[in-house]
């Protein structure tokens, strides 16, 4: 439970020996009690006080994660958290540090108190796609999170199985896999799965014991809808939210009749939190908003939100195009920028284009989202003479690899372009644009 104490936020459990942590191993069960992690953090705090002000928190393992993230919460530091683990990224990321939480969790002896009290100083970093070719960096206080984090249970919390164990597909380094899988079962005293859920079998295996709420993405709802529709045994004590992207409607209607229930969509971003939520199990189901945030168009037709997760009071404007249907519901027409969705993750093409520009090959280039069974990008690219040379010695597809391999340093692998093409001169129109459909004809 989470709980306003002065200037502080106090966090407690009913017990100290009530599971917070499970995990299946191929050798055991493991079981982390609340006593063992406040036991965990009580020790990190110890080492967090030799670091400085801001952090960089890196960890791949969910339970190590949130052992540090508390302890660090604990001192009020700003926890920086890296978009992912490609070595640019951490270098870069770095720059904005200074310290780096490589630390082990430490053994040792120490009294576990029964609660924990967390400082309303911390201050939490993300990384996120920029429009302008450059990473932006999004500041979250602390007690946004957390009340954003109190709003999901008062809001869902009738939808949830009470014993349900939260387990998830998504990182927890972004702020979706932050507040749904970390913060708010941790404040409303949830038992968590220590390990992400790749592989439908992994879920299958955890519903025959409990049940369980699913913090997932599209992209593995997709995988999971054929191994839930042919063994659905355990599939009602299973309650599913996405998020990252449109769930489509045909997936959605497999969980509806597997379940009896389709997903719970979160929509909203890194820089305002979460917007709206639906269940779209007709294809066309609108978008609510959350409550106390406030919605309405621009002269853009883009949405325009109110919202006590961003620091300032006026409206806040999104690069999504919106339809508003009543005072209460909207659909969402897409984006006004040059971010893109692959995969669930958000790239943005000048991003891509800016690194890509710094490599000895390439003199220009224009990304695109290409479609197809899934969506990928393709890079028309302008080379220079080093290019030139590198391309007719070790021909194309050889350069395409040398250049996917430069670009992996600092982006997922699904923000990797997948087709090339080469061309003397980036196609223009009379004003010297590029347009989208110019682009586009290189690929047919």
């Amino acid at each position: 439970m989470l709980k306003q104490v002065n200037r502080l936020m106090r966090l407690s459990w009913i017990s100290p020996s009530q599971p917070l942590f499970i995990a299946s191993f191929p050798s055991h069960l493991e079981t982390i009690p609340v006593a063992q992690f406040l036991h965990d953090v009580t020790l990190a705090t110890k080492k967090c006080e030799e670091f400085g002000s801001r952090v960089l928190l890196n960890r791949t393992d969910f339970y190590e994660f949130a052992v540090w993230f508390i302890a660090l919460a604990k001192l009020g530091k700003t926890i920086v958290l890296p978009p992912n683990a490609q070595p640019t990224t951490l270098t870069q990321v770095e720059t904005h540090c200074d310290s780096v939480c490589s630390a082990v969790l430490l053994q040792g002896e120490a009294v576990a108190p029964a609660e924990i009290y967390l400082s309303n100083n911390t201050k939490v970093v993300f990384f996120t796609s920029g429009s302008s070719g450059e990473p932006k960096l999004i500041t979250k206080k602390i007690d946004q999170l957390w009340l954003e984090s109190q709003q999901l249970e008062r809001v869902f919390s009738e939808q949830l199985v009470e014993s349900a164990v939260f387990a998830a597909t998504v990182p927890v380094n972004h702020i979706y896999g932050l507040l749904f899988r970390l913060l708010w079962p941790l404040q409303s005293g949830k038992t968590m799965y220590r390990l992400s859920l790749e592989y439908s079998e992994t879920l299958q295996q955890l519903l025959k014991k409990h049940a369980v709420t699913l913090i997932a993405s599209p992209v593995h709802l997709v995988r999971f809808a054929q191994a839930l529709e042919t063994s659905n045994e355990h599939n009602h004590g299973l309650t599913i939210f996405s998020s990252g992207g449109p769930l489509s409607a045909d997936t959605a209607s497999t969980y509806e009749t597997c379940l009896g229930n389709s997903p719970i969509e979160v929509f909203g971003s890194t820089e305002t939190g979460g917007i709206g939520w639906r269940r779209n199990a007709g294809g066309e189901t609108p978008w609510r908003p959350f409550p106390q945030i406030s919605i309405k168009l621009n002269s853009q037709r883009c949405l325009e939100i109110k919202s006590p997760y961003i620091d300032s009071e006026a409206w806040f404007t999104t690069q999504d195009k919106a339809e508003l249907i009543g005072a209460e519901e909207f659909r969402l027409l897409g984006r006004s920028d040059r971010i893109v969705k692959v995969a669930e993750k958000r790239v943005s093409l000048p991003e891509v284009e800016s690194f890509a520009k710094q490599l000895p090959w390439v003199a220009d280039i224009k990304a695109i989202l290409l479609q197809g069974k899934r969506d990928y990008l393709g890079a028309v690219i302008v080379l220079n003479d080093i290019g030139r040379q590198q391309l007719e010695s070790g021909g194309k597809l050889f350069l395409n690899q040398q250049i996917r391999d430069c670009l992996a340093q600092r982006f997922d692998r699904v923000a990797l372009p997948r087709k090339f093409r080469y061309v003397d001169a980036l196609p223009c129109d009379e004003r010297g644009k590029t347009p989208l459909r110019f682009l586009e004809e290189l690929f047919e």
